[in-house]
């Protein structure tokens, strides 16, 4: 009975110790395993260390120079190498890991783009360029990096493809003129030679006028009564009319999305449809009556030849029927049409008669409205 208890008093030991055993191998493989990935995170630096202390120790050896100092400096230089091998060789391997590690799904290229590298690309198109500007041609390997030759057209939806995009032109963004193009006509010329009066009212206005031309300086006897000479008294009324530019409507949505400045051009129109107005008023006279027209109000002082031509006698008769008295005021008005005839009057050997004046007291010429 006792032998008995001895033998499983000794299986349980035996038991226990292949149970220790094992947990000791365990633990010494778990040790090995964190010792190794501690060893392969530092394998660099270690045997960079490595290989720095063996060329600080082979330096020294060169301090004092012996036959066995040389073999030794030689041994290690050897193990240098050895050393600079295997930094070469855990530098690729770190290298490819960090590689996987950063890897990711690689780029697409465009349709109808071949893909190649960026460098590449940018090589061979500086390539094109410089062989172009030089030689004004470009190598056939090298045309597809300025026209790749398979550009891809489609359709965005699927199947084959039969033409351009359907309602492509939708896709393109549309331009716009920065500038506002406007058509011109001349305007208030004339009232920058005339009296402007302004009132403070509407209210018509009495115009005053005198004519005591006719009147001389007459010889007399010392016997001989003077007769009376009063001067030439006359007036009229000016009046004034209600006149409208027209009326120019603008949302508020226009105002605030307009690329032009809306209260400015329409200012401006209605500042030159005023004074278009008026200066047509000048030369043509008002519907009213109220403003009466130059040209109905002037008298005839020469009449031309011809209808239809103007000759140089016409304008010197013209010129001479203006008294004197009027000159240094005076101003030539005629529309584009005369001024033209005038400019085509010409000698008899074709040369134009009437040049711009180089004299700073010559007339002043102002066109009127067509």
């Amino acid at each position: 009975m006792a032998s008995t208890l001895n033998k499983l008093r000794l299986i349980a030991c035996v038991r226990l110790a292949a149970k220790f055993i094992l947990l000791v191998q365990s633990l010494l493989s778990l040790h090995q395993i964190s010792h190794q990935r501690k060893h392969k995170i530092m394998n660099i630096a270690d045997i960079k260390n490595n290989r720095n202390k063996l060329m600080h120790d082979a330096q020294n050896l060169l301090k004092n120079p012996t036959a066995e100092s040389r073999s030794a400096f030689d041994a290690m230089m050897k193990d240098v190498d050895v050393l600079e091998q295997d930094i070469e060789r855990a530098e690729r391997s770190a290298k490819f890991d960090a590689e996987q590690r950063s890897a990711g799904k690689p780029p697409r290229s465009q349709p109808g783009f071949n893909a190649v590298d960026a460098d590449e690309k940018v090589a061979g198109e500086r390539r094109a360029l410089e062989q172009y500007v030089r030689f004004g041609n470009v190598a056939a390997e090298d045309r597809s990096f300025l026209r790749p030759a398979g550009i891809e057209q489609r359709d965005l939806g699927t199947g084959a493809v039969a033409g351009n995009i359907t309602g492509g032109a939708q896709l393109i963004a549309q331009s716009f003129y920065p500038l506002l193009t406007q058509a011109q006509k001349s305007w208030g010329a004339l009232t920058t030679i005339l009296n402007v009066k302004k009132t403070d009212n509407g209210s018509p206005m009495k115009v005053a006028l005198e004519n005591d031309t006719t009147a001389l300086l007459s010889v007399i006897g010392e016997s001989v009564a003077v007769s009376e000479a009063d001067p030439v008294l006359s007036g009229i009324i000016s009046s004034t009319d209600f006149c409208s530019t027209g009326v120019v409507k603008v949302s508020i949505a226009e105002l605030q999305d307009s690329a032009f400045d809306l209260d400015s051009f329409i200012r401006d129109a209605f500042g030159k449809r005023y004074w278009r107005g008026v200066s047509s008023m000048i030369s043509a006279g008002s519907s009213s009556g109220n403003v009466q027209s130059i040209i109905a109000s002037a008298t005839v002082a020469a009449t031309s030849a011809a209808p239809t031509a103007i000759s140089y006698a016409d304008f010197i008769n013209t010129y001479s029927a203006l008294d004197p008295a009027y000159i240094d005021n005076s101003s030539w008005v005629f529309n584009s049409s005369t001024r033209a005839a005038l400019m085509g009057v010409v000698d008899t050997l074709g040369r134009p008669l009437f040049q711009p004046s180089p004299n700073a007291g010559a007339l002043p010429a102002w066109v009127m409205p067509s």
